[in-house]
């Protein structure tokens, strides 16, 4: 039984002459202060734990730490797409045992199985804490930043709009885009565009329910997708496939394929090769059908 997985479990030294101390972020939760910048001060024989939550790495807290000592210290990050943690414990003065990985691992491997852990970054800086943060920014540039044919890619400019929106309004909103040539690259139509027309309870006790609100979208979304191309703009379409409600047809039509994780909130099991298989082709049918 594999357990208790770290990916990094380490001893750092960091300048000392004043206090060490760890700064954070908080992560993203729709609240007022999401990304919010933290310190925690961490004094001899203290130890502070930071955690994602519900799965999502940038939940809560965001992966990135700075460990500051007098005149320097390290930058330490943790490359992971679900729940981490890390433990900073400090046994001296200027010294501090770091431990991270995934939140929690209890497992085992059949023949010819396998997994990765996360990967983790370890950046040195010295001087002050904004040069540490600088000289992250300059790697992540430099060696993270997605690239499409040799050059940086620059996100498109989106205009995000709510699904439980009609689509005339939708239409109307498109026309003036197009007529007075705002610089929007992609119509972007986030939740509520599907479930029940009626005696409906939200976009989040739906998912796992994936068919279009006609009384929404009567003639689904291809005249959206359709008059923006026209203009050589793209329309994008919100989709939560991982998460499925109990009750839901997908929960219904293959339950063999569902963590239940409580409170009637169930997860496609993604690491199933048919499952995997079947969700991706449903996702790439309605790409095509709706002209995404």
């Amino acid at each position: 039984l594999l357990k208790d997985i770290q990916a990094l479990d380490g001893i750092f030294s960091v300048p000392a002459g004043q206090a060490t101390a760890l700064h954070w972020a908080l992560g993203g939760v729709a609240s007022f202060d999401d990304f919010a910048p933290k310190t925690a001060e961490l004094k001899p024989g203290s130890t502070f734990t930071l955690r994602s939550r519900e799965g999502r790495s940038s939940s809560e807290v965001l992966p990135f730490f700075n460990l500051e000592g007098g005149d320097g210290g390290v930058v330490l990050a943790v490359g992971w797409s679900g729940s981490w943690a890390a433990t900073f414990e400090s046994s001296q003065s200027g010294v501090v045992r770091a431990r991270a990985g995934m939140a929690r691992t209890s497992l085992v491997l059949h023949p010819g199985e396998e997994i990765r852990t996360p990967s983790m970054l370890a950046l040195f800086y010295q001087g002050d804490r904004w040069r540490g943060q600088n000289l992250l920014r300059q790697f992540v540039m430099a060696h993270h930043r997605p690239q499409r044919n040799g050059r940086p890619l620059v996100p498109p400019i989106t205009c995000g709009n709510w699904g439980g929106t009609r689509a005339e309004v939708h239409l109307d909103n498109i026309r003036r885009f197009i007529e007075n040539q705002l610089p929007i690259e992609y119509y972007w139509i986030d939740a509520e565009w599907y479930g029940n027309t009626s005696g409906d309870s939200g976009w989040a006790s739906n998912v796992g329910r994936w068919n279009v609100k006609t009384n929404l979208y009567p003639q689904g979304f291809k005249p959206l997708s359709e008059a923006l191309r026209k203009d050589h703009r793209e329309l994008m379409l919100w989709f939560e496939p991982e998460r499925v409600i109990a009750g839901t047809p997908w929960h219904k039509e293959h339950p063999e394929w569902m963590f239940d994780i409580g409170n009637g909130t169930l997860l496609l099991n993604l690491g199933n090769p048919d499952a995997c298989r079947w969700v991706t082709d449903f996702v790439s049918d309605r790409i095509t059908e709706f002209g995404l």
